[in-house]
C-alpha cells in the first residue's frame, strides 16, 4: 500500500514539475496509447466464420425464425449461404444461447411436446392440458413432414369427434403440404405422408387423412379421382421427366417436357374355346350267346316224370327243335377334347410417349470453347478461333444425336422395329442477352473499404493529432531573453565611481553604449583586439542560442 501511494506520489510531483506543454503532450500520448490498444484487444479476436450445427441446412421456416432470433438478441455479424448460417468462430456461443432463449433451434433439436410439458402446472385443468399436448404433437408432426425431401412447408389439422357413449370415435387428419418450386407432390411421397400421419395416432386410418397440395394447380384442373385415365398420364408424364432431367443435368440448364398417349382401355379379357376329337377314357365290352336243344316226345313213361298233370292235354310233336340267343354289349367312357384360354390386358397402357429436349446455344460453343483449350493447353481464351458455319452444325448434330441416343431407351410403348430417336425430339434457342451486373462504382468500394479499415485509420489519425499537438506546443513555447549586454557576458564589469559631490548621473556619467557609426565588422574586430575574453563569451552566448 505504501509503495503505491509513495509511487502515486512520485508521479504526481513529476506531472505537476513538467510545463504545460509538456502535461498536454503526456496527456495525448495516453489517450493515444490507450485507445490503440483497445482497438489491438477489439481487433486480435477471431474473426473466421464458421457454419452452425456443423454446416447443417435448413428450410425457409427454420431459418426465418433463426433470423428473428438474432435480431431479438441483438446479434448482427452473422450471414446466410444458401440454406445455412455463417457466425463468427468466437462467438458462436452467443449466436446458439440466443437461439435456445427465444425458441429458435431447428425442428430436430427442439420438441413442442416437451416444451408443452415443461409448461403444465398442477392448477391447470385436463382439458386445456390435453388441448395444448395435441398441438404440440401435431407441430412435432408436420416438423417430421418438412424433413422430407422437397417439401418447403406442412401444417397438419387433426380432430376427433366422440359422439354419445359408443367407444368408437371418427378421428380424421388434413396435411397442407407446399412442396419446393412449383412441382405438384408426387403420389409415392403422398402416401408416405399419409402413413407418418395415420401411424403417430391410435385408430387412425390411412383413409381418414387428407393431404392437400398447394403445388397441385401446376399440374392441372383435373382430379386424380375423378379421371383416372389423366392420372396415370400425368404419373407417367412426370415419372419420365424426372427420370430425362437427371440422366441429363450434366447439359446445364435444360428443358424438358414429355407427352404420353395413354390407352383409354380400363379392362380387356379375352376367353377361346376350341373342341376337338373325343379322346375315350374307359371301354366295356360283354358278348353272350345261348343255345337251347330239344328232342322229340319220349322218356320215361308215366305223368309224372314228364311234368303232365292229371287229365292235361298234350302236344306231341315228334320233331326235335334247336333255339340260340345271342347278346353283345359295349360301352365306352370318353371326353371331347377343347382348348382353353383366357387372357386379360392391363388397364391403361401407355401406347406411344414423346419428348422433347430444349437446350440453349450457348452450350455449343462452351463445348468448342473447352475442347479447343484442351487440345491447346498452353493457349488463352482470347486465342479461341470462333467456330465456323460448317464446325456449328457438325457440333449441334452430334449433341442433339447423344441426347437422343440417352433418352431414347426410356421410352416405354415403342413397337419393334420403330426408331426410337424420332420420338425425342432435341430443340435449340437463342439467349437474350442480360444485362451485366451492376459492379460496384469506387464509392462503393471505399465505403467498403472503410467499414474494414476505420479501426486502423482511427489509431493512424490519433497518432497524427498527437504530433500536431506536440508540435504546435513546441513552437508555442517562446526562447529565452538573450543576455543583456549591460551584464558584460559574463565578465565582472566595475561598477562606475561615484562622483564626490553624490551626484549621480548628469554629463560626467559614462555612457553604457555609444552609437560610433562605424560598420559591425570594424567593430567587432576592435572589440576582439581589445578584449579577447569578451569576444568568446559573445560566440559562446551565440552558439548556445543557435543551439
Amino acid at each position: 500500500m505504501n509503495l503505491l501511494k509513495e509511487s502515486t506520489e512520485q508521479f504526481r510531483n513529476a506531472f505537476l514539475a513538467m510545463p504545460m506543454a509538456s502535461r498536454l503532450i503526456a496527456l495525448m500520448l495516453v489517450v493515444v496509447i490507450a485507445v490503440g490498444l483497445g482497438i489491438l484487444i477489439r481487433g486480435s479476436g477471431n474473426t473466421e466464420g464458421t457454419y452452425l450445427f456443423g454446416g447443417e441446412s435448413f428450410n425457409e421456416e427454420e431459418l426465418a425464425k433463426m433470423e428473428l432470433g438474432f435480431a431479438q438478441a441483438g446479434l448482427k455479424n452473422w450471414t446466410r449461404e444458401n440454406k445455412r448460417i455463417k457466425v463468427p468462430s468466437d462467438a458462436v456461443h452467443e449466436y446458439l444461447k440466443a437461439l435456445a432463449d427465444e425458441r429458435s433451434l431447428p425442428a430436430h433439436l427442439a420438441s413442442a411436446v416437451t416444451e408443452a410439458l415443461n409448461q403444465s402446472n398442477p392448477l391447470e385443468l385436463n382439458g386445456q392440458f390435453e388441448v395444448r399436448t395435441n398441438y404440440a404433437k401435431s407441430q412435432d408432426i408436420a416438423r417430421s413432414i418438412q424433413r422430407f425431401p422437397d417439401i418447403k412447408y406442412a401444417a397438419l389439422q387433426y380432430d376427433e369427434s366422440k359422439a354419445g357413449f359408443s367407444s368408437r370415435h371418427r378421428q380424421t387428419a388434413s396435411v397442407t403440404v407446399t412442396p419446393e418450386g412449383d412441382r405438384p407432390l408426387s403420389p409415392a411421397l403422398e402416401r408416405e405422408i399419409k402413413k407418418l400421419v395415420a401411424g403417430a395416432y391410435a385408430k387412425l386410418d390411412a383413409e381418414n387423412v387428407v393431404v392437400i397440395d398447394t403445388n397441385s394447380s401446376a399440374a392441372g384442373a383435373w382430379d386424380d379421382e375423378e379421371n383416372e385415365l389423366l392420372a396415370t398420364k400425368r404419373r407417367v408424364e412426370m415419372d419420365l421427366e424426372l427420370r430425362i432431367r437427371k440422366l441429363l443435368s450434366v447439359y446445364g440448364d435444360i428443358g424438358v417436357a414429355v407427352t404420353a398417349e395413354i390407352d383409354p382401355t380400363l379392362r380387356s379379357q379375352t376367353t377361346k374355346v376350341d373342341y376337338t376329337e373325343r379322346t375315350p377314357l374307359h371301354e366295356n365290352s360283354r358278348k353272350l350267346k345261348v343255345e337251347t336243344n330239344k328232342g322229340v316226345a319220349g322218356g320215361v313213361p308215366g305223368s309224372g316224370p314228364n311234368g303232365v298233370g292229371a287229365n292235361q292235354g298234350m302236344t306231341l310233336n315228334d320233331v326235335p327243335t334247336v333255339s340260340t340267343t345271342s347278346e353283345d354289349e359295349r360301352s365306352s367312357q370318353g371326353v371331347i377334347g377343347q382348348t382353353y384360354e383366357q387372357s386379360e390386358q392391363a388397364p391403361l397402357l401407355t401406347r406411344r410417349v414423346t419428348a422433347s429436349i430444349r437446350l440453349p446455344k450457348s452450350y455449343y460453343e462452351t463445348t468448342y470453347r473447352t475442347e479447343y483449350l484442351k487440345q491447346n493447353p498452353d493457349s488463352k481464351v482470347a486465342d479461341i478461333p470462333p467456330m465456323t458455319p460448317e464446325e456449328f452444325a457438325k457440333r449441334r448434330e452430334e449433341i442433339q444425336t447423344n441426347i437422343q441416343s440417352a433418352v431414347a431407351p426410356l421410352l416405354p410403348g415403342v413397337e419393334a422395329g420403330a426408331d426410337r430417336l424420332k420420338l425425342v425430339k432435341v430443340w435449340d434457342y437463342e439467349e437474350l442477352p442480360v444485362a451485366p451486373a451492376s459492379l460496384p462504382g469506387i464509392s462503393d468500394k471505399a465505403l467498403s473499404w472503410l467499414a474494414q479499415s476505420w479501426q486502423t485509420l482511427g489509431l493512424i489519425g490519433l497518432a497524427l493529432v498527437a504530433l500536431l499537438v506536440a508540435r504546435s506546443v513546441a513552437r508555442s513555447v517562446a526562447p529565452p531573453p538573450p543576455t543583456a549586454i549591460e551584464e558584460g557576458f559574463g565578465l565582472d564589469i566595475p561598477k562606475p565611481i561615484e562622483p564626490a559631490d553624490g551626484k549621480a548621473g548628469g554629463d560626467d556619467e559614462t555612457p553604457g553604449m555609444q552609437i560610433t557609426g562605424g560598420s559591425l565588422k570594424e567593430e567587432l574586430t576592435d572589440l576582439i583586439e581589445k578584449n579577447p575574453d569578451v569576444a568568446a563569451n559573445v560566440l559562446r552566448s551565440w552558439i548556445g542560442d543557435a543551439a
